[in-house]
């Protein structure tokens, strides 16, 4: 066994029993090219579960896209779940889709992870319980299991979460993996709250904590999350979801201001909050989620992201309602409304480019400096047309922000264009049998992007094509 090799193989150990910052330093610095397949493939793994995304995809690169061979499944597999970390939700599930019969559970929790990120609980469901019929791993089939009740919590199967989460507890109280019982006790916090008992949770929420002790991580920052919607729902006061709010800000949880905001709904409605998340959240089960909690709360035609009071410019054209005499086209209309789908989380590299080159894929060289050429265009345009936008960079994310007296205005038929293609294909699967222009009016897309998704399912085997020319019309294929 190489040194390194037992070394990761030291790291592992260490993140089981929650010990993220030791087994960080564990991690290979430099001198890639004298790696292993194996070891770039642990090293990755390793990456990934301390946060070190960017060095996880340098690892795994040269193996997925070698001109000389192959890559593993396992190797796809761990690939596609760094780019959902990276915000490259839809090549990975490009690079997973061919992958019909998994050989490895590593393979269906990537899937998995496809589907979490975006909000897409049930569609997880049947995946996650074949990961654990296959893990034979005990820590990786606790965190399958752990991660089941999420999806069940989410889906509302609270009957169903609640006894897999009581025989979970148990279970790991005999381990060592006090991490995975930190995450199990968070979402049994979750759904005491659901069901009401707010003092058993807060309970149970300390308990977790106190298996992190003084560590910072990302999976106790969950736990305190839960504790301020606790204590806001006890006291019917939004003050502890604000304070909150501003330590999840600092430490970039953008996710968990979602979420809390959310949570501020319920104890206060506020139609201009519901706004922000209905028109500034990319997932569409999460929309639908607000639609059932708020059945009242009405949806209007369109959405004006800044302040209403000044210029406006109509994202769907380019063009000014109010001020300037100009169009905005190009790359530059499209990093805006890249930027405009999703008002919580600043957007990372790997975010810009996946909403710039949507059916590409991302090379941890090129893509940055194709990104930041595309920024430098965006920035000479705000400039040259006066347009209050501010374009900011900090450590790691952009943030675009309309400016006073700007606002940018999305219309509600634009949500459609941010469906996942999986969500896409069940659009088409509806129509079972249509022309381009019927595909086109379904998904609410641009004529091009129509043509490259149907294309894809074509290749897929998911479409058949029926004639040619202007006559062509697709089936949906029996499967």
């Amino acid at each position: 066994m190489s040194v390194l090799k037992e070394q990761l193989q030291n790291a592992d150990k260490l993140l089981r029993q929650a010990r993220i910052a030791e087994a960080v330093r564990l991690l290979p610095k430099k001198d890639f090219e004298g790696l292993s397949r194996e070891e770039r493939l642990l090293a990755a793994n390793i990456s990934r579960r301390t946060y070190h995304i960017g060095l996880g995809l340098r690892l795994l690169h040269p193996l997925i896209f070698s001109e000389h061979s192959r890559p593993q499944e396992r190797e796809l597999a761990e690939y596609a779940v760094l780019l959902t970390l990276n915000g490259g939700f839809e090549e990975a599930k490009r690079l997973l889709n061919p992958i019909q019969k998994p050989q490895h559970p590593e393979t269906l929790l990537a899937k998995v992870w496809t589907h979490f990120g975006v909000w897409e609980f049930q569609e997880s469901i049947p995946l996650l319980t074949e990961y654990i019929q296959q893990q034979k791993d005990p820590y990786y089939n606790f965190a399958g299991r752990i991660n089941l009740t999420e999806a069940l919590f989410e889906t509302r199967d609270l009957t169903r979460c609640e006894r897999e989460l009581e025989s979970i507890i148990k279970e790991l109280s005999a381990t060592s993996f006090g991490r995975l019982r930190a995450n199990a006790l968070h979402i049994q916090g979750m759904l005491l709250h659901a069901q009401g008992d707010l003092k058993k949770s807060q309970q149970v929420l300390q308990q977790g904590l106190s298996i992190f002790g003084k560590a910072k991580t990302s999976d106790k920052l969950l736990l305190h999350r839960q504790i301020g919607i606790n204590t806001a729902t006890e006291l019917n006061d939004l003050k502890p979801l604000k304070d909150f709010r501003k330590v999840a800000a600092k430490d970039r949880a953008w996710d968990s201001l979602r979420k809390v905001d959310l949570e501020s709904l319920k104890i206060k409605f506020d139609r201009s909050l519901f706004l922000k998340l209905y028109f500034g959240t990319p997932f569409v089960q999460f929309r639908r989620d607000l639609e059932r909690l708020f059945p009242n709360a009405e949806v209007p035609d369109t959405f004006r992201w800044g302040d209403n009071k000044g210029s406006c410019l109509d994202l769907s054209s380019g063009k000014f309602l109010r001020g300037p005499d100009s169009v905005l086209s190009g790359v530059s209309l499209k990093l805006l409304e890249v930027f405009s789908k999703d008002l919580y989380s600043p957007l990372k590299i790997g975010d810009i480019f996946s909403g710039l080159f949507p059916d590409e894929h991302f090379h941890f060289v090129n893509s940055p400096n194709r990104v930041r050429q595309a920024l430098h265009r965006f920035r000479q345009d705000i400039e040259e047309k006066k347009l209050p936008l501010s374009l900011t960079y900090r450590e790691g994310f952009y943030l675009l922000k309309p400016l006073k007296n700007f606002a940018v205005m999305r219309d509600l038929q634009s949500l459609n264009r941010n469906v996942s293609t999986d969500s896409q294909f069940e659009i088409l699967k509806a129509l079972k049998y249509f022309s381009r222009k019927e595909a086109m009016s379904a998904l609410g897309l641009p004529k091009a992007t129509a043509i490259r998704l149907i294309g894809r399912y074509v290749a897929e085997g998911k479409l058949s094509q029926i004639g040619v020319g202007k006559s062509t019309m697709y089936k949906v294929v029996s499967y």
